[in-house]
C-alpha cells in the first residue's frame, strides 16, 4: 500500500521541478507544463493541486495566472536547502 504524500511533500516535488530544470526565483512556468511533469513522476491530479496551494502558503510559489506558476525568493531559498 503507498502512502498519499502530505501537500507540503507535494509542494516539494513542483519546487523541485523548477530546480531541475535550471530555474531561478523569478521564473515562471506553465501550469499545465508543472502538472505534467508532476503526474509523469508518479503524482496524481489532486496532490499537485493540494502542493500548489500549500507551495502558495508558504510563500514559494505565486500564481501570477491561471496557467503559471512563478517561483518566489523563498521558493528558490528551499530549493537550495536541498542541494548537497
Amino acid at each position: 500500500m503507498s502512502t498519499v504524500p502530505t501537500s507540503e511533500e507535494s509542494a516539494k516535488v513542483i519546487l523541485t521541478i523548477f530546480k531541475v530544470m535550471g530555474f531561478r526565483a523569478g521564473a515562471t512556468l506553465q501550469r499545465d507544463q508543472v502538472q505534467m511533469q508532476f503526474t509523469v513522476n508518479g503524482g496524481k491530479a489532486a496532490d499537485f493541486t493540494s502542493g500548489l496551494q500549500n507551495g502558495v502558503d508558504h510563500g514559494w510559489l505565486e500564481l501570477p495566472s491561471a496557467t503559471t506558476i512563478k517561483l518566489t525568493d523563498a521558493g528558490f531559498a528551499e530549493c537550495k536547502k536541498t542541494e548537497n
